[in-house]
């Protein structure tokens, strides 16, 4: 079989993007220059993160003791196996 050519490939340009300076941008700029003056604002927003993630972690641990309580109500322990008869 004769072999096809391949036609020579452009170069892809990247898509168009839009503009960089977006509102959130203009909002970060703004909170770094401010950092200087009101430090302990962004220390509660530090803080306050962190809080976040406790909260999902507290949430998670209890959700996971309420399944093992449950299992234990239950008496069961995982998969049960069930005989079929014919």
């Amino acid at each position: 079989m004769p072999e096809k050519k391949r036609a020579a490939r452009r170069p892809r340009r990247p898509a168009p993007r839009a503009p960089r300076f977006a509102p959130f941008d203009a909002l970060r700029l703004y909170c770094q220059r401010k950092v200087e003056e009101c430090p302990e604002f962004f220390q509660h927003l530090a803080n306050s993160r962190v809080e976040l993630w406790k909260a999902a972690r507290s949430f998670i641990d209890w959700r996971i003791e309420s399944l093992e309580r449950r299992r234990e109500r239950t008496g069961r322990r995982g998969v049960t196996r069930v005989r079929i008869s014919e």
